[in-house]
């Protein structure tokens, strides 16, 4: 039987036995495009091209993003811009 068990969007499977039953749900999974920018050497002041980096859910279930910041060394030389 399929459906949506956990009522989050994504089709879940439940297969089974007289004796068995099992469920697999469908999770959300968070996937980044590259996991690294190598943005080289940039002298001081000047700004860089703009990088494309995408976030999704390969497995198709609905996921909500409420905050996106930018952390680490130097993170006030960085911007982030924020697409639907």
């Amino acid at each position: 039987m399929a459906a949506d068990f956990e009522r989050d969007g994504g089709t879940d499977l439940a297969v089974g036995t007289l004796d068995t039953r099992q469920v697999f749900l469908n999770l959300s999974v968070a996937s980044l495009s590259t996991t690294s920018e190598n943005f080289g050497s940039v002298k001081l002041g000047v700004t860089s091209p703009a990088r494309k980096v995408t976030l999704g859910d390969p497995s198709g279930t609905a996921f909500s993003i409420s905050t996106v910041s930018i952390s680490g060394a130097n993170a006030s030389d960085f911007a982030e811009t924020n697409t639907a």
